[in-house]
């Protein structure tokens, strides 16, 4: 003889579960999947940092909606600093079930990258050139500058353009084979 029923109540925090890598002001999804407990149930996220609540990401969200869009690093009242010690716990409003994740994730601070120039060019005087450059997480506008002395001395280029990945610039009329451009956030 056997019996069927119902499976425990549970929930489990499924991404992020440990290992990955997300930087600071993207968006990913927090997921998490349940059974046995009432469709009806509403449940709180939670930022764990060294099994410590650093703040409540979101609260009263549908238990059957299995995620939630995050903007990493970001919680009620404050801002996540960059480290790889951090865990999610969702749970219950009414405090029964809960899960953490299994082993930390880690936040990233923003990054850039310029792509262009990167060394090689010759940009003639008077001549337009594309700056380009990638970015990762929370960065909306960047400094461009040049060198023309392998980087002791910095000439403003522009203080703030829009982060969209290319700045046209007009090549001034400062020869030199020493030349460098630097972005900044």
């Amino acid at each position: 003889k056997f019996t069927f029923s119902d499976p425990p109540p549970s929930i489990q925090v499924t991404a992020p579960n440990g290992g990955e890598a997300w930087y600071m002001g993207e968006t990913h999804s927090i997921t998490w999947t349940h059974a046995g407990i009432s469709d009806a149930q509403t449940v709180h996220i939670v930022l764990l940092q060294n099994d410590t609540i650093v703040g409540t990401i979101a609260e009263d969200i549908p238990i059957t909606n299995h995620t939630y869009s995050w903007t990493v690093g970001q919680y009620n009242g404050g801002t996540a600093s960059a480290a790889s010690n951090y865990k999610i716990r969702v749970e219950t409003m009414d405090y029964l079930y809960q899960d953490i994740s299994n082993a930390n994730f880690t936040i990233l601070n923003p990054t850039l990258t310029l792509t262009a120039p990167n060394g090689g060019q010759v940009l003639n005087v008077g001549s337009t050139y594309n700056i380009t450059w990638t970015s990762r997480g929370d960065v909306s506008n960047v400094w461009l500058q040049y060198s023309t002395d392998n980087g002791i001395s910095w000439k403003n280029i522009t203080t703030s353009t829009a982060n969209d990945g290319s700045y046209t610039w007009t090549v001034p009329n400062d020869p030199s084979s020493q030349c460098l451009v630097r972005i900044t956030d």
